[in-house]
C-alpha cells in the first residue's frame, strides 16, 4: 500500500532520529587502570544508557507504526465506502496532518537536502506526500537514466533531470512562438510564427481596431463605455506591442470576449450595436487565427488543463524572479511581455483568473524553451562551436548563465506541477 511506501518511511525516519538522540545523550565510558571500580560504574552507566536508548527506540517505532497503521486504516475505510483507489491515492498521505515526530524528522531531512542538487527530490517527496504526484512518464524517464549517470552523484543527476523536466514542460505547452539566443549579443530574442494568410490576418485586426475606434470618437472613450476601459487598454496594448504576433493577439482577443460578457452580466455597461460589433470582431479574429494555426489550437486545449488553483503563495516569488532574470537577458521585444507576465502572476495589476492562467501558460512556454536554448548555448560556447561576440557579459558569461539556469529550473519545476 501507499502507506508502506510513504507513511512507514516517514515513521522509520522519526524513530531513527529519536534513537540517535537517546543513544548519544551521555559521554562514552573509558578505562583507567587506577580506578577499576569507577570503570565498572561507568560500564554499568553505559549499559543503562544503551538499554534506555533501545527502549526509547522501541517505543518510537511502536508509536510510529501505530501512526502508519491508523493512516492505512483510514485509506481502507475510504475504499470500503466506495472511493476509487486512484482517488484515495491522490489524497494527502496523512489525512489529518502528520504527527509532530514525523514533521520533525522530515524537517531534519529537508534541512540536509537544502542545496540545489536536491531540489527535484524535495518537490518529488512533497508531491507524493500531498497526493499530487509528478508526471508519471517523466518519473519513468528519470528512473531509466543509465546507471553510469546515477553513479556520478546528485550534482550530475540534477542537470540531467532538469533537462528532462524542461522537455516535458515544453511538450505540455504547445505554443506558436519560440525563443532563441542571438550569438552576436548573447541575448534571448523572440521567434514569432506568422500566419500564412497575411491578408486574412490584417483584415481581422482592422475590424477590431475599427470597432474600438467607434467606441471612442475623438480618441476619448464615450461615457457610456467607461466600464470597458480595462478591455480597451488591453486591445490598445495589442495594437502597440503585438501587431505581428498571432498567438498573443489570439489569447488577448479571447480574454477580451470573456471580459465583455462578464461586464455585461454585471451591468457594467449597456450593450449596443457598437459593443456587439467589437465582440463579433474579436470572436471572428480569434477564430481565424485558430483555424489557420495548429499550434494556437493546441495551446487552447493545453491551457485548459492548467491547474492554477494549485499554485502556492511562495511559488509566485520564484516564478517572478525567474521571469525577471530572463527578461534581463532578453531584447526589449521579449523582455516587455516577460515583465508583464511576471507582474500578472505576482498580482500587481489586479488580473483576473483568466489573465493569470494565460500569463502562467506563456511563462511555462517561455521558461522551458529559454532553459533548453540556454543549455545548448552554453554547451556551444564551451566547446567552441559558438563564438559569442558579447564575451564580457550576458548569457555567454558562465556565472550569469549558471545562476539563471538555477532560477529557471526552480520555475519550471513549479509550473510542471500545475499540468
Amino acid at each position: 500500500s501507499r502507506v508502506s511506501i510513504g507513511a512507514r518511511e516517514d515513521c522509520d525516519a522519526a524513530a531513527g532520529f529519536q534513537y540517535d538522540d537517546a543513544a548519544f545523550d551521555g559521554e562514552p565510558a573509558t578505562l583507567d587502570d587506577n580506578t577499576t571500580l569507577d570503570t565498572f560504574d561507568d560500564a554499568a552507566d553505559a549499559a543503562d544508557a544503551a538499554a534506555a536508548a533501545f527502549s526509547a527506540a522501541a517505543d518510537a517505532f511502536a508509536d510510529a507504526f501505530a501512526d502508519a497503521d491508523a493512516a492505512a486504516t483510514n485509506d481502507a475505510t475510504l475504499l470500503e465506502l466506495g472511493e476509487t483507489p486512484d482517488a484515495v491515492f491522490h489524497r494527502p498521505l496523512w489525512h489529518e496532518g502528520a504527527p509532530e515526530r514525523i514533521i520533525a524528522a522530515r524537517n531534519d531531512l529537508f534541512g540536509w537536502m537544502n542545496t540545489p542538487e536536491w531540489a527535484f527530490w524535495r518537490r518529488w517527496y512533497d508531491a507524493m506526500l500531498h497526493g499530487r504526484p509528478l508526471n508519471w512518464d517523466m518519473q519513468r524517464d528519470i528512473a531509466r537514466l543509465p546507471p553510469e549517470d546515477w553513479d556520478q552523484g546528485p550534482v550530475h543527476m540534477a542537470a540531467l533531470i532538469a533537462r528532462i523536466e524542461a522537455d516535458y514542460l515544453r511538450d505540455a505547452t504547445p505554443f506558436a512562438n519560440h525563443v532563441a539566443i542571438d550569438t552576436t549579443t548573447g541575448l534571448w530574442v523572440p521567434i514569432v510564427k506568422r500566419m500564412d494568410n497575411a491578408a486574412l490576418f490584417k483584415t481581422a485586426k482592422d475590424k477590431i481596431w475599427d470597432a474600438v475606434d467607434d467606441l471612442r470618437p475623438d480618441e476619448q472613450l464615450s461615457n457610456k463605455y467607461t466600464g470597458l476601459a480595462h478591455v480597451i487598454r488591453r486591445l490598445d496594448r495589442c495594437q502597440d506591442r503585438y501587431q505581428s504576433n498571432p498567438q498573443r493577439l489570439h489569447d488577448d482577443f479571447i480574454l477580451s470576449v470573456k471580459q465583455l460578457k462578464s461586464l455585461a452580466e454585471n451591468n457594467e455597461y449597456q450593450q449596443d450595436e457598437n459593443t456587439e460589433a467589437l465582440e463579433d470582431a474579436l470572436i471572428a479574429g480569434s477564430d481565424d487565427i485558430r483555424a489557420a494555426m495548429p499550434d494556437v489550437r493546441a495551446a487552447v486545449t493545453a491551457r485548459a488543463a492548467l491547474r492554477i488553483e494549485e499554485l502556492r503563495v511562495g511559488d509566485t516569488d520564484d516564478l517572478t524572479i525567474a521571469l525577471a532574470g530572463m527578461a534581463g537577458e532578453s531584447v526589449p521585444e521579449l523582455a516587455t511581455p516577460l515583465t508583464d507576465d511576471a507582474a500578472t502572476i505576482a498580482g500587481d495589476n489586479a488580473a483576473s483568473s483568466a489573465e493569470t492562467r494565460d500569463a502562467l501558460y506563456r511563462s511555462a512556454a517561455n521558461i522551458s524553451r529559454g532553459y533548453i536554448t540556454l543549455r545548448e548555448f552554453r554547451r556551444g560556447v564551451s566547446n567552441g562551436t559558438i563564438i559569442a561576440v558579447k564575451a564580457t557579459g550576458g548569457l555567454a558569461v558562465g556565472t550569469t548563465a549558471t545562476v539563471l539556469l538555477l532560477k529557471l529550473e526552480t520555475a519550471q519545476r513549479i509550473l510542471l506541477a500545475l499540468f
